[in-house]
């Protein structure tokens, strides 16, 4: 694997209005959950910011990636390309043979943060981290990290 030219994270989040066992088992089994990618076309995106990552829900995975191929993509290499969204660069690093993109320091809701996708679902140990609860109006964590 090339050095990265920025600080990867180990531990990524994604967050999502669905369950996080069912969105394990998803990522797990290589499936869209919405049903609208083909079977072999899903790029599954994580957040290094568990608090960036729950712009896009509640229910929030952890996950340890084991990437081989990735694709970095600086800030200056956000400026100096202008491909747009996130989704460009990603079918940037498919055509080019990557397994995965990680984007450093890119706005993610409200707050910047470092993303990545990858194209293959083994590259993931997926586990449910945390489940809001309507209840106590906060979150129920189901796995902590432990140091």
């Amino acid at each position: 694997m090339a050095v990265a030219p920025f600080p990867v994270a180990s531990t990524w989040f994604h967050s999502t209005e669905m369950d996080p066992e069912v969105l394990a088992a998803n990522i797990a089994l290589a499936t869209d959950p919405t049903g609208v990618v083909p079977a072999g076309q899903a790029e599954f995106w994580f957040s290094d910011s568990w608090y960036a990552s729950r712009y896009y829900g509640p229910n929030t995975v952890r996950a340890t990636l084991q990437l081989i191929n990735p694709l970095y993509v600086t800030v200056e290499q956000q400026k100096e390309a202008r491909i747009g969204p996130s989704s460009g660069w990603a079918r940037r690093a498919r055509e080019a043979g990557h397994d995965s993109v990680i984007i450093h320091d890119i706005m993610d809701g409200d707050a910047y943060s470092t993303i990545c996708a990858i194209f293959d679902p083994s590259l993931a140990e997926v586990v449910p981290h945390s489940k809001w609860n309507e209840n106590n109006q906060d979150f129920d964590l189901i796995s902590p990290i432990t140091a």
